[in-house]
């Protein structure tokens, strides 16, 4: 796994990872008073020290670009990159103030922490499974297991042995496929292998498939020895790979704030989505562990220009997780979703 270089670690990445148009679905509007009502301010911004959550992947690229590129300095933001290794520790981290904002993915942990405590909420997207795009994140087979003609018949798929983490977003992808053939996840096994290991678990045989996210992805597929069988962006199509969380020192305290953050990222995601230009992979290359060959080749996750979140499909998956006992209080689209502050930064921006 890559890693973020030269910046301060207060907690390590975890291993979840984490890429047609497709309109997303309809949004409700936020239960808070729009925070668009606040007026368009072309003072210059107060100073403000933000504590930003990330995993460090090459998908935060928004971010780095927004620091690199001044975006953040331009709405007075010193933002301190603080990395993560747990999903659990997210929530608990911005309900106590020493996180102010936090990417997320889906998972069955955001549902409960937001029932238990509504001062969190999703404000953005940070990437989606596109179609059309290349493929971000799916399943990965030896090659021997590709020759070998088992996959090509579903019945023969029972028993299959998948290294991925329960509950996570791909398992859910792994289910919908399953189902699609006429089987469920309940007729394979779920293992739990670190990400590093995976590979070496196909090459020996003690696995039969594994999840793979890039830069995965492009390593097992540089290695020779395994292939990409299927890809998830066929099989969710829209469905939010990442998001941003505000916590309550943004929501409650510095509304301001988060309309500022909200600008210089959306900037960030303007500037990414240019490509892989020099400058682009210039600056990932700074924040992470990746050579720039390796930013070059693999495939970089889909952002949204406006920054919307297909939060159906989010409740979606809630309703998966809930049906397979990962989830016990499900919230509502309004407790899980804020779109003012995007559309702040919609009206601020040219």
């Amino acid at each position: 796994m890559f890693r973020v270089k030269n910046i301060p670690f207060l907690l390590l990445i975890i291993t979840l990872a984490a890429c047609g148009p497709m309109e997303p679905a309809q949004t409700p509007a936020a239960t808070e008073p729009a925070v668009t009502d606040i007026p368009l301010s072309t003072s210059t911004p107060e100073p403000f020290h933000l504590k930003l959550g990330i995993f460090g992947f090459a998908s935060d690229a928004a971010f780095f670009i927004a620091q690199e590129e001044g975006y953040f300095a331009e709405q007075g933001l010193e933002v301190e990159f603080i990395r993560q290794e747990k999903a659990a520790d997210i929530f608990p981290l911005l309900i106590s103030g020493q996180m102010d904002v936090s990417t997320v993915a889906v998972m069955p942990g955001m549902f409960t922490a937001i029932a238990h405590d509504e001062s969190m909420k999703i404000v953005a997207g940070k990437g989606y499974f596109d179609p059309e795009a290349c493929t971000y994140s799916g399943l990965m087979v030896s090659t021997e297991m590709m020759s070998s003609g088992r996959l090509d018949d579903p019945a023969n798929w029972v028993g299959l042995k998948i290294a991925e983490q329960r509950g996570s977003i791909i398992v859910y992808a792994i289910d919908l496929f399953l189902q699609q053939n006429g089987l469920s996840v309940d007729d394979v096994e779920i293992v739990d292998v670190p990400v590093p290991s995976r590979l070496d678990a196909l090459t020996n045989g003690s696995i039969d498939v594994a999840g793979a996210t890039e830069p995965w992805i492009t390593r097992y597929t540089n290695s020779g020895s395994s292939v990409l069988w299927q890809g998830f962006n066929t099989i969710l199509p829209g469905f939010p790979l990442g998001m941003i969380v505000y916590g309550p020192t943004i929501l409650n305290d510095n509304p301001d704030v988060g309309q500022r953050f909200m600008v210089a990222f959306m900037q960030g995601v303007a500037q990414y989505n240019e490509g892989k230009t020099a400058r682009n992979v210039e600056i990932i290359s700074q924040y992470t562990e990746l050579t720039t060959e390796e930013i070059e080749q693999i495939c970089w996750q889909v952002i949204r220009p406006d920054g919307e979140v297909d939060i159906q499909s989010v409740l979606a998956f809630q309703d998966w997780a809930v049906a397979n006992e990962l989830v016990e209080e499900p919230v509502t689209a309004e407790q899980l979703y804020d779109p003012s502050f995007l559309e702040y930064a919609r009206e601020y921006l040219p």
